[in-house]
């Protein structure tokens, strides 16, 4: 069992580098941008949040400071929908359960970051039901 998303990653692509290929980024960026996505869903970037999001990133990526920067930028200016980036994460975390509960993980990390706000807790709701679509049904 893969004990982070970036070992998971690694496997999957041979120990690539992130970014090297399309499938990493296209993988990646919509990693990023859900976390960017949580951090902006009441409306405000803190900077305890921005930290949080770099750590995040450092932590389970092993990403340089000046590749989160980049990252950050991007996913910033980032105009696809939400929905889009939350299939693309649940289509490649499809077949890992532990990847899966680790993007979770780093989700709650930056919810709690500021307090949690209820629009913080609507995405992560989106999110979880999108990973784990049998919570949706057992909460019926």
């Amino acid at each position: 069992m893969f004990t982070s998303i970036k070992h998971w990653l690694d496997e999957v692509h041979d120990h690539a580098r992130i970014f090297e290929n399309h499938e990493s980024e296209v993988l990646h960026v919509a990693l990023a941008s859900l976390l960017y996505r949580v951090i902006v869903a009441d409306g405000q970037e803190t900077h305890h949040e921005k930290t949080a999001f770099s750590k995040i990133l450092k932590h389970e990526f092993d990403l340089s400071d000046d590749r989160i920067a980049a990252l950050h930028e991007r996913v910033k200016h980032i105009d696809c929908p939400l929905q889009h980036d939350i299939d693309t994460l649940a289509e490649f975390l499809k077949d890992n359960p532990g990847a899966r509960l680790s993007f979770m993980s780093m989700l709650t990390q930056l919810v709690s970051v500021d307090g949690v706000k209820e629009r913080e807790m609507e995405l992560f709701y989106k999110v979880q039901h999108a990973l784990f679509p049998d919570t949706k049904q057992a909460e019926l």
